[in-house]
């Protein structure tokens, strides 16, 4: 007969669940920064587009609100795909670990995947309308010129 310490078999799991619970937020909190990184670089890489854009909606008469409205609703696009996409992929991989490498049964949780859908579409909006706003600043006359000088 041997006897098991069941307090020292806790501790040690509680270890090691803590240590995997931080490397997936440190993973978490990695892809976030990744993707916020890429969302700006394709929204740098795009500057020279949407100013032509904003040129051109200003020169057939365009308001600075309605070139706002267009912008607003393309980041809303975007936001909205990246972020369905994302919560549909996340959703089947939990599922897929949990029903066959875990063996448990997998309950997603609603209402904090619509919030972060909502985030995400915040934050693109967010992040894709504030170098707009030194766009619509600019007078379309001064893009010309400098299209004129290159």
């Amino acid at each position: 007969m041997s006897v098991i310490d069941t307090t020292e078999l806790l501790t040690v799991f509680t270890t090691v669940v803590k240590k995997l619970s931080l490397i997936i937020r440190f993973f978490a909190a990695f892809s976030m920064v990744a993707g916020l990184l890429i969302i700006l670089s394709s929204i740098l890489a795009t500057r020279y587009t949407r100013i032509q854009e904003a040129v051109y909606y200003k020169i057939l008469g365009a308001r600075s609100n309605f070139v706002v409205k267009v912008f607003t609703l393309e980041n809303l696009v975007l936001g909205l795909v990246s972020a369905a996409l994302a919560l549909v992929l996340s959703q089947a991989g939990s599922w897929v670990i949990c029903s066959t490498v875990l063996n448990l049964s997998y309950k997603p949780y609603l209402l904090e995947s619509i919030l972060l859908v909502l985030t995400t579409i915040v934050i693109v909006v967010t992040v894709g309308l504030l170098p707009s706003i030194a766009i619509l600043r600019k007078k379309p006359v001064v893009f010309l010129r400098e299209q004129t000088q290159e």
